[in-house]
């Protein structure tokens, strides 16, 4: 666990008491273990056997433009469909424990949207539990319809980059901002499909989402590793 704290850079805050509220609340927050293959780092859970990192999250808001799949409760929170409390850090740390191929983001003036965004694919669930106390499932992109063509976001993996480090600061702390829809090179992970670039594309499937305020569990699953899939 010491060897993950080092591998992303600490957040720089305005002044020394933040420094050291961040330092004690998130980057010495104990690794804890829940089973032999679920361990436990804050709000975090990541399961080894499964590939999956899960965290809490609430339904923000059902309808209307979106640029984040889910941010920080003190993030963008007027453009996510989901917020949670859970520390960015803490996810990224549970991302690298489980192997998760980061791919930072070239310098901007080499950025091109149009190009296959680099990273990890994982695909995105989220699950609560209906009124009816069935519990429900959603892939993340099936929340998100296209406002030209009203249908929802096609089926598939989103990105994990990982976010970056800028003099000093791991971006996804700072702007708490975990998953985009509107390509964000800060949050951790982004939206790989045509029109990423555009911020009036996305909506918010109001069919879909539960109503705000519903609990629901984010989870990104990582693919098998290579030599367990060809078990299989």
């Amino acid at each position: 666990m010491l060897a993950l704290c080092a591998v992303a850079a600490p957040l720089q805050a305005a002044d020394e008491e933040k420094a050291l509220a961040f330092k004690t609340s998130v980057t010495n927050a104990p690794l804890k273990r829940v089973s032999a293959d679920v361990f436990e780092i804050g709000l975090v859970r990541l399961d080894k056997a499964m590939r999956t990192v899960s965290f809490p999250a609430v339904v923000n808001l059902q309808e209307g433009l979106m640029e984040y799949l889910v941010v920080c409760h003190n993030g963008k929170i007027h453009e996510s469909v989901f917020i949670t409390e859970a520390e960015p850090y803490h996810i990224h740390l549970a991302m690298l424990f489980l192997g998760a191929k980061i791919a930072p983001p070239a310098p901007p003036e080499q950025r091109v949207t149009e190009k296959e965004m680099p990273g990890e694919l994982i695909t995105i669930w989220v699950t609560w539990q209906a009124q009816e106390a069935e519990a429900r499932r959603a892939r993340g992109e099936s929340l998100i319809l296209h406002a030209a063509t009203r249908q929802p976001m096609s089926e598939g993996p989103w990105t994990y980059n990982g976010s970056w480090v800028f003099e000093g600061t791991f971006l996804a702390q700072r702007e708490r901002s975990i998953v985009a829809i509107f390509t964000d090179y800060d949050a951790l992970a982004n939206n790989p499909r045509p029109g990423r670039d555009n911020d009036e594309l996305w909506l918010a499937n109001k069919d879909k989402i539960p109503s705000p305020g519903t609990k629901v569990t984010m989870t990104f699953a990582l693919p098998p590793l290579e030599n367990e899939s060809k078990t299989k």
